[in-house]
């Protein structure tokens, strides 16, 4: 899609190959089903959006209501994500898997994100629920040399790494649970939480 797709209703994309999105937008629900990579500028919906793709390379989702991205093959990467509601962002397969929010991703209520590889994460909030971070054959980070910075404001924040978990913020209104092979946090960081669990 070279340009704009608009729509009203929902808005369904299958292709066999791969899925290059421009812009889309739709009131309602968007999936969209690729064999190969999906890559988009904006996917933005008032309802709920749904991708499940070999990979994705994603710059701008904005959803009302739930967000959930699967990458079966290949890696997932969110630039902005942004849902009403609760976001899951996960990879299947086992090998160079990472999931990475390069900026933000913010969900109305809890965000859980689990990656076969590692999980490179810039900053992710759950504004009413828990955050849940898995990546137990890898690495929790932020971008680059950075921390993750991680977010629950009302509710907790569960980090599972496997060789590393590098955090740089770390909020949580009710509990905050690392375990790791190696810990840090970052210069300048801190991790402030009601109770914390740190292994």
């Amino acid at each position: 899609i070279g340009t704009t797709l608009s729509s009203g209703g929902a808005t369904t994309i299958n292709s066999t190959r791969d899925a290059a999105l421009a812009s889309t937008t739709s009131t309602g629900p968007i999936t969209v089903t690729a064999v190969g990579a999906t890559t988009a500028a904006l996917l933005k919906s008032n309802a709920a959006i749904t991708a499940t793709s070999g990979s994705m390379n994603l710059t701008n989702v904005d959803t009302g209501s739930a967000l959930s991205l699967t990458s079966n093959n290949g890696a997932l990467t969110v630039a902005t994500g942004k849902s009403g509601t609760t976001s899951e962002l996960k990879t299947v397969a086992a090998g160079g898997t990472d999931v990475s929010v390069t900026t933000s991703l913010t969900s109305g209520q809890g965000t859980t994100i689990t990656s076969r590889g590692n999980a490179r994460l810039a900053s992710v909030t759950a504004t009413t629920d828990d955050v849940t971070i898995k990546a137990v054959n890898g690495e929790v980070t932020g971008i680059g040399a950075d921390g993750a910075n991680l977010s629950a404001t009302v509710g907790k924040v569960i980090v599972e790494a496997g060789s590393l978990a590098r955090l740089k913020t770390v909020t949580s209104g009710n509990e905050t649970s690392v375990k790791a092979d190696n810990i840090t946090v970052t210069s300048g960081g801190q991790i402030k939480a009601v109770g914390q669990t740190i292994t």
